[in-house]
């Protein structure tokens, strides 16, 4: 009996070694047949990727795209239609045909996939082009399993002109007139990456930047012709996943002109977000002065805005040349201020605006019509012989103090006033002037502009 349980001590170390030896094996196996697997999927997937059909890409883009006017991307969509296969020199190739937003594209890539220990590197490039349009984007792309992946894309500096069929086929169908009539030439860029690092590495990281140079620009839409001149702007967005930071841009532009106005060496300074902006300043030369406005919101949903717009060392002979009806030149400057609210993208109200003389500073004026301001006197019962001498006194006139006012006054009146005090030369003697003179009409009948204005008195800035 005691050789008997022996014997059964010894058998169990025997048994218990057999099944480690087994156990072994099969992980030596295992091990052996995941690379010799991985291989074999390796090179016959060139092979196997002959025989598979890829689906379609359909991606609807209208969620990304409620803000746009109604009826200028009837087709909201991308679609993607490819196919992949070897390439020469290894490594796949990827070709496709699709439309974005109703417009025809081909796309292209070649991706490399370098298998590692635990994982898998893939790298390659890609580029995108509109058929028939200068406009396209290449990039270039990097992922690593599960070390996460990084894309670059960019645009060199590409014509951009409404001459271009793309952008054409959108400016026809755009419901305002005068970017329908748009008419401009420039260049474009765009610089933007986006990547993500690890597997727990957070949202995705992303930067962009398009530059806009060299853009001459103009269009009439039947309340006078608008022209700029050699616009150039930069803006860029960054942001985690879908939320957006736009960095801040700072226009520029040789001369812009329109509604009766040239204003050269135009600048702003904006601030913004995805529903606002905000102009924190802006300027330009007008009449060999200067024009400012500050902290100027706009909601981009609204297009409400009020801004004050300030005037300073205004040559006054340009001033004048301003109003309908003036003849004559003049030398001095002036200074004040132009309240301005626009309401609902189209309104354009006025407040009370005004621009004065320095004290102190005298100026001349040479007035060869006079008749316009003589015959606005007679009417309010100035005798004839006093408006004859002030005809007389405004052939040349030195003055000391000159202002000029434009007021709101009723549902479309405006009130234009000029007050001037002074002296005249009269066979050697010095005669002082004094006079105040107020000329009643629509905006378009007092001053020289092109624009569509609003004038309710209940709407003004005051």
């Amino acid at each position: 009996m005691a050789e008997e349980e022996q014997k059964e001590d010894t058998d169990i170390p025997k048994t218990d070694g057999l099944r480690r030896h087994r156990l072994s094996f099969w992980v030596f196996c295992v091990v052996l047949a995941l690379p010799c697997l991985a291989a074999c999927v390796w090179f016959a997937l060139p092979y196997l990727l002959s025989f598979v059909s890829f689906p379609d890409i359909s991606v609807d883009l209208s969620q990304n795209m409620k803000d746009t006017p109604p009826g200028l991307f009837p087709d909201q969509t991308l679609t993607l239609k490819y196919g992949v296969g070897r390439k020469a020199g290894g490594g796949y190739r990827m070709t496709g045909k699709g439309r974005v937003l109703g417009w025809p594209f081909t796309a292209s890539a070649e991706i490399d996939l370098v298998p590692k220990f635990l994982g898998l590197d893939a790298r390659g490039k890609a580029d995108i082009r509109l058929d028939g349009s200068m406009l396209g984007v290449s990039a270039t792309f990097s992922a690593s399993a599960p070390g996460g992946w990084r894309v670059d894309v960019e645009m060199p500096e590409t014509p951009l002109s409404n001459n271009d069929p793309f952008l054409k086929s959108i400016l026809s169908r755009h419901q305002e007139e005068a970017v329908r009539k748009a008419v401009f030439d420039g260049l474009a860029s765009l610089a933007a990456h986006a990547e993500q690092v690890g597997i727990c590495g957070g949202p995705p990281r992303w930067e962009a930047k398009v530059r806009i140079t060299g853009l001459d620009a103009s269009t009439d839409a039947g309340t006078g012709p608008v022209r700029m001149e050699n616009f150039r702007v930069g803006v860029g967005a960054s942001g985690l996943a879908d939320h957006i930071d736009i960095a801040p841009m700072f226009p520029h532009a040789d001369c812009v002109e329109g509604a009766g106005c040239s204003l050269s060496n135009v600048f702003a300074s904006v601030r913004a977000t995805e529903t606002a902006f905000l102009v924190t300043e802006a300027g330009a030369d007008f009449c060999d002065g200067e024009v400012r406005l500050y902290a100027m919101f706009l909601d981009t949903k609204k297009l409400d805005a009020g801004v004050t717009i300030y005037m300073d060392d205004i040559d006054a002979g340009q001033a004048l040349a301003h109003i309908n009806g003036f003849k004559g030149e003049a030398t001095g400057t002036l200074n004040g201020k132009l309240p301005l609210r626009l309401k609902n993208g189209r309104e354009l109200h006025f407040g009370k605006c005004y621009l004065h003389s320095v004290p102190g500073e005298k100026g001349n004026l040479k007035v060869f019509d006079a008749k316009p301001i003589t015959d606005n006197l007679a009417m309010g019962g100035v005798p004839k012989e006093t408006t004859d001498n002030l005809a007389n006194a405004l052939a040349d006139l030195d003055y000391s103090a000159l202002k000029i006012g434009l007021v709101p006054e009723g549902e479309d009146s405006m009130a234009l006033s000029m007050k001037l005090e002074g002296s005249a030369s009269r066979d050697g003697t010095e005669v002082p002037v004094s006079f105040a003179v107020t000329f009643h009409g629509q905006l378009d009948q007092l001053i020289n502009t092109g624009l569509r204005v609003a004038t309710r008195k209940d709407k003004l800035i005051q």
